[in-house]
């Protein structure tokens, strides 16, 4: 599967992947914009994961969380934004560790 945009509109993205990979803010290889679109700020609203290995979850040289097992952390739902310090504006990295089979859904928020 590696990974793949389930759904890309103006507000929000989902992505979800069985491998380590990356998003960009504008551009690049895996962009979280659509054509004509940019976007000033990207928000974790809302992570899934299952492994028995850990995911980690990475903004710009930050580390957002470490997971292992199974879960979800609903960050919307509980009001914090996971976004400060210029993050928002910074690749979101997941990096699958432990050479297991894991799988990682996320759902962002999108600002232009």
């Amino acid at each position: 599967m590696a990974q793949r945009i389930t759904r890309n509109n103006a507000s929000e993205l989902h992505i979800v992947s069985d491998a380590t990979g990356y998003l960009n803010l504008n551009g690049g290889t895996y962009p979280a914009n659509n054509a004509g679109e940019t976007l000033t700020d990207l928000t974790i609203r809302e992570i899934f994961w299952s492994s028995n290995a850990t995911w980690t979850v990475q903004r710009g040289g930050n580390t957002i969380g470490v997971f292992t097992g199974s879960g979800n952390h609903d960050y919307q739902q509980s009001g914090m934004a996971v976004s400060a310090g210029g993050d928002d504006q910074a690749n979101v990295v997941f990096t699958l560790t432990g050479g297991a089979a894991g799988v990682i859904m996320l759902k962002l928020g999108k600002q232009s």
